[in-house]
C-alpha cells in the first residue's frame, strides 16, 4: 500500500509540475498595445515564442489618462515574468530590486519636450520664462527633462511649474495652462495633429544626456532558476522585432484589426502608420548616460545568439559567453564582442525619428 501511495504522490507532483510548466509567461508592457511593442506581438503571431517552447501572454499597460502600469511591480509581485521599462529601471535597480536587463530595444528614448508652435522654448535655457508641466515623480518623461536641465546647470525646482497628471499633457498645452511639457514621440504629435494643435519640440538628448528607450527586462532569480526560458524568450523577442521592422505594414494592420484602439485616437490605421515611421531603425553611438544605465543594473548573462540579422544585433555576429559581471565602458571599448555589452558594442536598433 505504501508503494501505491508513493506512486500516487509522485504522479500528482509530476502532474502539478506539468501544469505549472504550461502556465503562460506574462510580458507586461508599459502602455496600451501599439506599434511601440510590435516586435513582441510579431513574435507571438509568427510563432517564435511557440518555437522556443514558450506559451506567452502579452499584457498591455493602462490606457492614457489612467494611473500608469508599473511593470517592475508586476514582476516583483509575481503577476508577470518579463516586462518593458525605461529610465525608471535605473532607479529601481539602485533601490535594490534585482532586475536583469535583457535588451534595450530602442536605443534612444522617445522623450521630447513640447511647446506650442507660436512660442519659442527650443532649449533648456529658454525654459526659465516658461510655465513647465511637472509630471509625477515616477514618470520617466519628467525625469529626462530634469536631467537635461541639470546638465545645463539649471535647477528644475526653480522653474515655474504646474503639476500635471499622466494623460493630461496635450490638454494643458492646448488650453495654455502650461507652456512646455515633456511627452512621448510615440503618440503626442499624432494626438496634437488630430486636435489641430501645432507643436514644436526639442530633444533632451541634445543636451549632454541620452537615455535608452524601451528595454526588455526580467528578474535575476528567473534567469538563475530558468536560464533556458529567459534565453529563449529574449531570442524569440528579438526575432519578433526583426520581423516587425521588415514587415511593418503587415504587423501594423494586424495591430489595428485585432487589438483595442488606443483611447483618444480616431484614425487608428493612420496612427499605426505614423508609429511605424517613428520606429525607423537607425545606427547609434554609445554615450555616458547609456553606460551609466548599464552600470546601474546587471545585464543579461546568457551567451549572445548567433543566427539573426544585424538589424537588432551587435556588429559581430558571434561572441564569447559573457561572464556574470556587469558590463563596463572599458570592456566594451576594448572590443569585447559580447552580448552583455550591447549598450556600447555597436548594437543597431529602432530609434525614434526626430
Amino acid at each position: 500500500m505504501s508503494r501505491i501511495m508513493a506512486c500516487a504522490v509522485a504522479l500528482a507532483v509530476a502532474g502539478l509540475a506539468n501544469a505549472a510548466a504550461a502556465d503562460p509567461l506574462v510580458l507586461q508592457l508599459r502602455g496600451p498595445a501599439q506599434f511601440q511593442y510590435a516586435g513582441y506581438y510579431a513574435a507571438l503571431w509568427q510563432g517564435f515564442y511557440a518555437e522556443a517552447g514558450l506559451t506567452v501572454e502579452i499584457q498591455p499597460g493602462a490606457p492614457r489618462g489612467q494611473t500608469p502600469t508599473d511593470p517592475v511591480r508586476e514582476l516583483a509581485e509575481g503577476r508577470a515574468q518579463f516586462g518593458v521599462g525605461g529610465t525608471e529601471l535605473v532607479i529601481r535597480a539602485a533601490q535594490g530590486l534585482p532586475l536583469l536587463l535583457l535588451a534595450p530595444i530602442f536605443q534612444q528614448s522617445g522623450t521630447a519636450v513640447y511647446y506650442r508652435a507660436d512660442a519659442d522654448f527650443g532649449s533648456p535655457a529658454a525654459l526659465g520664462k516658461a510655465k513647465v508641466a511637472r509630471l509625477p515623480a515616477s514618470d520617466s518623461l519628467g525625469l529626462e527633462l530634469a536631467t537635461a536641465l541639470r546638465a545645463e546647470g539649471i535647477d528644475p525646482d526653480k522653474l515655474k511649474s504646474t503639476p500635471v497628471e499622466a494623460g493630461q499633457t496635450l490638454g494643458v498645452l492646448a488650453d495654455k495652462t502650461v507652456d512646455v511639457a515633456p511627452g512621448s514621440v510615440w503618440d503626442l504629435p499624432w494626438l496634437a495633429k488630430e486636435r489641430n494643435l501645432n507643436l514644436k519640440s526639442f530633444n533632451p538628448a541634445d543636451y549632454r544626456v541620452e537615455f535608452y528607450g524601451d528595454t526588455l527586462f526580467t528578474l535575476q532569480r528567473l534567469a538563475k532558476n530558468q536560464p533556458d526560458v529567459v534565453r529563449g524568450f529574449r531570442i524569440a523577442s528579438l526575432k519578433g522585432w526583426d520581423y516587425a521592422l521588415q514587415h511593418p505594414d503587415e504587423i501594423a494592420g494586424r495591430l489595428v484589426a485585432t487589438l483595442p484602439r488606443p483611447p483618444g485616437i480616431t484614425d487608428a490605421a493612420g496612427f499605426a502608420r505614423y508609429q511605424t515611421d517613428v520606429a525607423t531603425p537607425t545606427p547609434i553611438a554609445g554615450t555616458a548616460s547609456r553606460r551609466a544605465f548599464l552600470a546601474s543594473a546587471p545585464c543579461c548573462a546568457p551567451s549572445m545568439p548567433t543566427n539573426f540579422s544585424t538589424t537588432l544585433m551587435p556588429r559581430h555576429a558571434a561572441g564569447p559567453t559573457c561572464a556574470p559581471s556587469r558590463c563596463s565602458a572599458r570592456r566594451c571599448s576594448a572590443g569585447l564582442s559580447c552580448w552583455r555589452c550591447y549598450g556600447c558594442a555597436g548594437i543597431v536598433g529602432p530609434r525614434p525619428r526626430r
